[in-house]
């Protein structure tokens, strides 16, 4: 059914049973919003939902991811609010009927980037970039090489499908000034940088490869070529295109073609060792004022005992946060709390 609205051009107001929604061109469905609101096929509630996406964010993990809730209009992991970018992102999974795991994923990467510069920076990229996340929290991204599939720049790193691609001298050696827009570094793109290698006809003497990339390896995104162009210590090479199919390629919001699939319930951390609990500890709440032991715990990291676990978290305000200044996962984190709930500890 239709409904009363006013469009400025920039704003768009509507009444829908008796109530006033309003949004504006920022809204990242604003050209489904103005072809929606004269459509019989439109509910209601669905043109609420297109208003406002965080309501539909909101009714989508409602009770089934623990650490992503929505307050005040924000969408929040862990207690903090994420990038627009990532809102958006997580509209098109769940529309595209993928698991909001992966999404979880890809957003737990970012939040493992050692540099909070370099996680604004990505931000800009993914802005403006038409590739999927892969189901293993990475993103797929173009890299164009030369005829025997080495890099265009020196000619020494393989780009082979199946090929892992590091640096030499690893992220030190990856520049992070963004100012700098041609310096060193390994370099993927967005579609839109690959007008200038001819793509959509025939090229002999390039390559068009699609490249797995991690978040957290993410260095800095150059200041030119609208932001179509970043720099990393290093991806996976995992499939090769023809330059004449790519303008036509429109991508799912994950990847199921190039990626390996992963299984949902294990998508927030590393493998940690297993302890072994005795059973005195289990259930037990108030460890200190019974006179218990501080329980420790083995991490990857080395041990870590529950007071110092404890104090860290709440200095740092939250898991997300204690994560970042580790340079950890926030999922692997979590784990860790997890492992010490078996002792009757709990922060």
């Amino acid at each position: 059914m239709s409904f009363p609205y006013h469009h400025t051009g920039n704003t768009f107001s509507v009444a829908i049973d008796g109530s006033l929604f309003q949004t504006d061109k920022s809204n990242p469905n604003w050209d489904r919003i103005v072809a929606a609101v004269d459509s019989d096929e439109v509910s209601g509630e669905e043109l609420i939902a297109l208003i406002r996406p965080i309501e539909r964010i909101a009714t989508a993990v409602a009770g089934r991811v623990p650490n992503v809730e929505v307050q005040g209009g924000n969408l929040l992991v862990d207690g903090e609010p994420v990038h627009n970018v990532l809102a958006t992102r997580v509209l098109e999974v769940l529309e595209q009927g993928f698991s909001i795991t992966r999404w979880l994923r890809f957003v737990e990467n970012i939040y493992a980037n050692p540099s909070q510069t370099s996680q604004e920076e990505l931000y800009l990229f993914l802005e403006n970039h038409d590739m999927p996340i892969a189901e293993d929290g990475t993103f797929l991204a173009y890299k164009v090489v030369d005829a025997d599939y080495k890099d265009l720049y020196s000619h020494t790193y393989d780009n082979s499908i199946g090929q892992t691609v590091v640096l030499d001298g690893g992220r030190a050696a990856c520049d992070s000034d963004r100012n700098r827009t041609c310096s060193n570094g390994l370099h993927f793109c967005s579609v839109s940088y690959l007008s200038g290698y001819g793509v959509g006809s025939v090229q002999p003497n390039y390559h068009f490869m699609v490249v797995k990339v991690n978040p957290a390896d993410v260095v800095s995104i150059p200041s030119d070529a609208g932001n179509a162009k970043a720099r990393t210590w290093r991806y996976e090479v995992v499939g090769e295109l023809d330059p004449v199919d790519i303008p036509g390629i429109r991508w799912a919001a994950i990847d199921t073609e190039f990626t390996a699939n992963i299984e949902d319930d294990d998508w927030d951390a590393p493998d940690e060792p297993e302890a072994d609990y005795p059973d005195d500890y289990e259930g037990l709440t108030d460890r200190e004022g019974l006179g218990l032991p501080d329980p420790e715990i083995e991490t990857h990291l080395g041990k870590l005992a529950f007071s110092a676990f404890k104090a860290a978290v709440e200095d740092c305000g939250n898991f997300a946060c204690y994560a970042r200044s580790i340079g950890v996962p926030p999922g692997t984190v979590r784990k860790w709390a997890a492992r010490f709930r078996k002792f009757g500890c709990a922060i």
